[in-house]
């Protein structure tokens, strides 16, 4: 059974309306590559459940939901992603300049 990787990418608009996203470093290290904020269950979670509680962690507490859908599933061999859009607030990208 394949793993599951659950969580979101970012969106924001800029003031002149220019669409942005956020992503998250892999392995801390841009060279890796940029991806949505996600990780894999732990225990028993549901994929919302292990979503909600990754993009909180990925995100150092900067983005806390209570609810998403993960509307977007796609799978290589090792690993099945269910990943979700979150709208974030331009202002709030300051916050991650920290």
């Amino acid at each position: 059974m394949l793993k599951q990787s659950c969580g979101a990418i970012l969106y924001t608009f800029d003031p002149d309306g220019k669409l942005g996203i956020i992503l998250g470093e892999e392995n801390n290290n841009i060279i890796d590559g940029w991806l949505p904020f996600k990780g894999c269950s732990c225990n028993d979670e549901t994929p919302t459940s292990t979503a909600i509680r990754e993009i909180n962690e990925e995100t150092c507490g900067i983005i806390n939901i209570s609810n998403i859908k993960l509307e977007h599933v796609f799978s290589t061999k090792q690993k099945i992603y269910m990943i979700g859009l979150i709208y974030v607030p331009f202002e709030l990208l300051e916050k991650f300049k920290n």
